[in-house]
């Protein structure tokens, strides 16, 4: 966890790229000269200003990521069901955390060496683009995927790959772990069985399950019963379930996650 920690925070330091323009040829170009005024910045820590200069590489970070859009994939299911005040705190949450939580190990990175692949990988016409980089960082490189989508004249991220780990993934299972403390109402679990079928919403393969009582396991077959099964054990209710609109998906599938909020 703390090798994943460093390489995030080196993905922050990254993040801070700007695309001021809209194609994905210009985007890497851009992407190339940013990342060198980021390690710029973080190059004048002498010791005595280490505080400063992160705040000035966060601040030049946080126009470029769209906080909004990483958190309702990492959020899943709940993000659908809040209020507006509710989206937005935990929209600014999610951001505190990503900057603060990474900030603080930037510094460690300020003699790092940037490549970035000529060749980004482009969907949706464009409108979504994959940059590929190689960071290296005290003698060890690290391989970084931008995930970036067109938003009037640049692009904003909203996913990162650190060595083939995503960063909406592994906050998507803090999200869940936290709703398995908080548990789920009655209500949410009926609106969604209108739509998924028992066998799909419950996790029959999972440690769980495995674990109930053959008494418990019998609950399953019947929408009441499973109700009163998923509140009580949330943990075999497979995960995650993604709400988005009248849509709701079950199950790990990063593609559909991302074509989702797309």
């Amino acid at each position: 966890m703390k090798k994943f920690a460093l390489m995030n925070a080196l993905a922050v330091g990254v993040l801070s790229i700007g695309f001021a323009v809209a194609s994905p040829q210009q985007a890497v170009t851009q992407l190339r000269t940013n990342a060198d005024q980021v390690l710029s910045i973080l190059s004048q820590a002498n010791g005595s200003n280490n505080a400063s200069v992160r705040r000035q590489a966060e601040n030049y970070a946080i126009p470029y990521f769209d906080f909004e859009r990483m958190t309702a994939l990492a959020v899943g299911a709940p993000w659908k069901q809040a209020t507006p005040a509710q989206k937005q705190a935990l929209t600014q949450q999610f951001k505190t955390l990503l900057i603060r939580t990474y900030s603080g190990t930037m510094l460690k990175f300020k003699g790092a060496k940037v490549q970035v692949q000529g060749n980004p990988i482009v969907n949706n016409g464009g409108k979504e683009v994959v940059v590929k980089t190689k960071v290296t960082a005290q003698g060890k490189p690290v391989n970084m995927d931008y995930t970036m989508y067109q938003s009037g004249g640049k692009y904003r991220v909203y996913n990162v790959a650190v060595e083939g780990a995503s960063l909406v993934t592994v906050y998507r299972s803090q999200f869940n772990e936290t709703i398995k403390k908080s548990g789920i109402d009655a209500a949410t679990l009926k609106k969604w069985l209108k739509t998924i079928p028992l066998d799909v919403l419950i996790n029959k393969k999972g440690t769980t399950w495995r674990g109930l009582s053959d008494a418990e396991k019998v609950m399953a077959d019947a929408p009441e019963t499973a109700i009163e099964l998923m509140m009580s054990k949330t943990s075999v209710i497979k995960r995650p379930v993604v709400v988005y609109g009248v849509q709701i998906f079950v199950g790990h599938d990063e593609t559909r996650l991302q074509s989702i909020i797309l």
